[in-house]
């Protein structure tokens, strides 16, 4: 068949952040040529000089059993996908979010998520900034304060709808433009709210066992230092509230 599409071609990549051999990554790659690809000719390269291992993917358009031609589509893709993250589950390793979004929200395309498979998509690093942001900051101030840390220009303003993001390199980007309504100005309102409620709480809480200690028991200093014997009496108070818990 010497015309239209001769091969085609696709990637598997991984997270450098994924703990990974190139080893496993090949015998992956492996998997998804088998079951996706059957009885096709498929040659699979996989590149260990880049951040992030990768297999390639060369599929030989005609089948060399049948001798008829594959044809894919847009949704060829997708489909992949599939495989591929069920495998890559059974490995016990992550996967990009999926396509299709709640109604309402933006899905990802085809072209970007080809740029995120790659380990190139600047808007999935804005992605992964803010969820890691967010498991931390207890309110606005610390959340623009850490992004920025991090490069990212914040623009957060209770005039304006939506949250504006500047990467380092320049790229801007709107919250609604993020494929998650969590990502939304209104949401993560209510997300600090909520932990602002949960903080208040919290330290009703140790307060009022704070006075209910300061009736029912003695005082006694933490410390008794006696010249002969050191340090003596009570340890000295320390917070027992787990990491990263808000303040």
């Amino acid at each position: 068949k010497a015309h239209d599409t001769f091969f085609y071609q696709y990637v598997q990549s991984f997270s450098p952040q994924e703990r990974i051999t190139p080893a496993e990554a090949h015998g992956i790659a492996l998997e998804l040529a088998e079951r996706f690809f059957p009885d096709c000719e498929v040659l699979i390269a996989t590149h260990l000089d880049t951040e992030h291992l990768h297999s390639h993917f060369i599929i030989n358009s005609v089948q060399p059993n049948t001798g008829k031609k594959l044809h894919f589509t847009p949704k060829t893709l997708e489909k992949m996908r599939l495989v591929s993250d069920q495998i890559c589950r059974e490995h016990g390793l992550s996967t990009l979010k999926p396509y299709r979004q709640a109604q309402g929200e933006k899905g990802i395309k085809t072209g970007e998520y080809r740029a995120a498979v790659r380990g190139e998509s600047w808007k999935f690093q804005l992605i992964a900034a803010i969820e890691d942001v967010m498991k931390k900051a207890g309110n606005r101030e610390d959340f623009i304060r850490e992004m920025r840390r991090r490069g990212y220009d914040v623009r957060w303003e209770d005039a304006r709808k939506s949250i504006t993001y500047t990467t380092p390199t320049g790229m801007k980007c709107r919250d609604d433009k993020l494929h998650e309504r969590k990502f939304r100005k209104g949401k993560m309102e209510d997300e600090f709210r909520i932990r602002r409620r949960a903080a208040q709480q919290r330290l009703r809480q140790i307060e009022a066992a704070g006075a209910f200690t300061d009736r029912s028991a003695p005082q006694r200093p933490l410390h008794d230092a006696h010249a002969d014997s050191g340090a003596v009496g009570e340890r000295p108070a320390e917070h027992s509230g787990a990491a990263g818990e808000y303040p």
